[in-house]
């Protein structure tokens, strides 16, 4: 890490209450306690290819549950074509 940010520096994403940050999850990240009345969520999404199913656990346990791996719809997502998801800020 310490050879990351000499070599890299390190960024700081800001925002007021409400404001929504995306970032690559595998990005090196990290976050203070959150220090508000109000809670903070995080929400992960994690694409796959629909050749990739997920499977039963090699291990031994059991599979997850269907809020963390949906087994049921393994449809391919269709791309949406709007102007509203092309406008950034």
């Amino acid at each position: 890490l310490d050879r990351m940010i000499r070599e890299n520096g390190i960024e700081t994403a800001t925002g007021g209450a409400g404001s929504l940050i995306i970032f690559e999850c595998n990005v090196m990240h990290g976050s203070n306690a959150n220090m508000s009345p109000w809670p903070r969520s995080n929400l992960f999404f994690v694409y796959n290819s629909v050749e990739n199913q997920l499977e039963k656990p090699f291990c031994g346990n059991r599979p997850r549950p269907d809020f963390l791996g949906n087994r049921t719809n393994t449809e391919a997502l269709v791309p949406v074509d709007s102007p509203d998801l092309r406008r950034t800020g």
